[in-house]
């Protein structure tokens, strides 16, 4: 049967992908939207099964082996006799037999740490396996996602991924500057780190084209339609940041609470720079109308599921949807922040933009609050 994907054109397959789960957070009704967003991609995903190559490194396997079976025939076994002749000897004192002993034990911890880096070498090898089986066909993921999938802290898939790096595991792997993006080979940092300069160009550009024009105008000079919805929104915009804190205090999940406490913090943000920016107010009609009441939907659907006292799957499988869309929901919010009032981003947010290009390129994240 032919692929119905083009084998240079994959794009569509997000585009498709990302319809989908909007059609679900308007129309509220989620239920197999994992089942019917995996079945966009899962042609997809066999055909370039077929065309992916290896990305883990395991050259150094034998050798790491070879280490282990060394470092325990010479290192681990002989370690317990050294200890038995060692307390044998202290009730006599043998200043000749001490000093073999010492010998003897320092030759042993050479080849117990043989042993040590032979099997930390395998073990990262074995989790490598495991990070590149999660990524599939990405080429780049933040270090949060991949932790999750591991169910690993942060923290210590950030220093996994050092070592696997440093080591060659990932022969061309990278961390970006930040060390919350990974990237699997050198195309994709390429990539990265020419879309980092271009969206800093930009940046600039937008900069000084802001400073020209002076975006920061006072209420005054707004017509007076202009002025009322400039109030409007403000009091829009508390009442929304009242009602998501109202309900993170009823919600008992602390991944939904945190969602809503991320996404609060940028509301206000949001609300006190339009506070002094009444300009900005002909940039926010769409976020007003449509991006927080949608929000909002969403957070007063998940709180009636927790009333449910014996959810079914649907209704699980419901509120883990809406948990991940909460996360996207704060990405988008701090991209309409930042779009908004260009003068107060600084240029640590760059290397976070581009990589978000870079995955939308790669139809992982569909960017629908530009529009």
């Amino acid at each position: 049967m032919e692929n119905k994907y083009d084998k240079d054109d994959w794009t569509h397959v997000g585009d498709e992908v990302a319809n989908t789960v909007q059609k679900a957070i308007q129309s509220g009704i989620y239920t197999n939207l994992s089942r019917h967003v995996g079945s966009f991609a899962g042609d997809l995903l066999k055909e370039v099964k077929r065309k992916v190559v290896p990305r883990v490194n395991r050259k150094g396997e034998g050798l790491a082996l070879m280490k282990v079976i060394i470092g325990a025939i010479f290192g681990l076994f002989p370690a317990p006799f050294l200890l038995i002749a060692f307390f044998g000897l202290l009730p006599e004192y043998n200043g000749a037999a001490f000093i073999t002993l010492f010998i003897l034990g320092l030759i042993d911890a050479f080849f117990v740490l043989m042993f040590c880096k032979g099997m930390k070498k395998l073990k990262a090898l074995k989790l490598a396996q495991r990070y590149d089986d999660y990524m599939r066909i990405r080429t780049v993921i933040e270090v949060e996602t991949l932790a999750m999938g591991m169910h690993a802290s942060e923290r210590k898939t950030r220093k996994n991924l050092r070592y696997m790096i440093r080591e060659g595991i990932f022969e061309q792997g990278h961390l970006d500057s930040t060390q919350q993006f990974f990237m699997i080979d050198d195309r994709t940092y390429n990539d990265f780190l020419d879309a980092t300069r271009k969206k800093k160009e930009e940046q600039d550009k937008v900069k000084v084209e802001d400073a020209r024009i002076q975006t920061t105008l006072d209420a005054s000079d707004l017509t007076p339609e202009q002025k009322k919805q400039w109030k409007k929104a403000i009091e829009d915009g508390e009442s929304y940041i009242a009602e998501f804190q109202r309900q993170k205090s009823a919600i008992s999940e602390p991944q939904m609470k945190k969602h809503l406490e991320d996404i609060n913090k940028v509301l206000v943000d949001i609300f006190e720079k339009l506070k002094a920016r009444p300009a900005q107010i002909a940039q926010m009609r769409r976020f007003m109308e449509y991006y927080l009441p949608t929000t909002k939907k969403l957070v007063q659907k998940y709180q009636e599921f927790n009333q449910i006292d014996s959810p079914g799957e649907d209704v699980l499988e419901a509120k883990q949807e809406i948990e991940k869309t909460m996360g996207t929901i704060y990405v988008a919010f701090v991209e309409m922040r930042n779009n908004l009032f260009i003068n107060d981003v600084y240029d640590v947010t760059t290397d976070a933009e581009a990589l978000r290009t870079m995955l939308a390129k790669d139809s992982l994240v569909k960017d629908e609050w530009k529009r």
